[in-house]
């Protein structure tokens, strides 16, 4: 029967006594190979993130087949105007089956007015969370520099 690294490093994390030699092999037969499994991993997420291209036409083409992809910043939007968070999740559902668009669905239902050509719009998502990555990275480059 063989482990694996991970389960290898659990039952060596269980020693009998605190300075327990028995279970010292374990580990350092695992522990090159979690490093050489994690090396190998992040080579290929570098070659991943190296070869990745935007396609903005198929990000639109995927939100136009799947409106509900925005349905989170739809219930903020009518939370936000005062409805229940309870009924905002339930108007929201009802319109992601909805047969009609999902804009006018939301629209039809909503007790409250509201622009949702410019909540369900893509674009007003990326702004907050650009805005937040500026700070998280600021701060970051901030504390490196103390």
């Amino acid at each position: 029967m063989s482990i694996t690294a991970e389960h290898g490093l659990l039952i060596a994390a269980n020693p009998a006594e605190e300075r327990d030699g028995a279970k010292w092999p374990l580990e350092w037969h695992c522990l090159p190979q979690l490093f050489l499994c994690t090396g190998r991993s992040l080579q290929h997420a570098q070659a991943l993130a190296e070869s990745l291209t935007p396609r903005p036409d198929g990000l639109s083409g995927t939100i136009d087949a799947n409106p509900a992809i925005m349905a989170e910043a739809a219930s903020f939007a009518l939370a936000k105007a005062g409805v229940s968070r309870v009924a905002a999740k339930e108007i929201v559902a009802a319109a992601s089956t909805d047969t009609r668009p999902f804009n006018e669905a939301l629209s039809s239902r909503s007790p409250v007015e509201i622009n949702w050509s410019e909540i369900l719009d893509p674009s007003s998502a990326i702004r907050p969370t650009q805005e937040m990555a500026n700070q998280i990275f600021s701060r970051r480059q901030h504390r490196s520099a103390d």
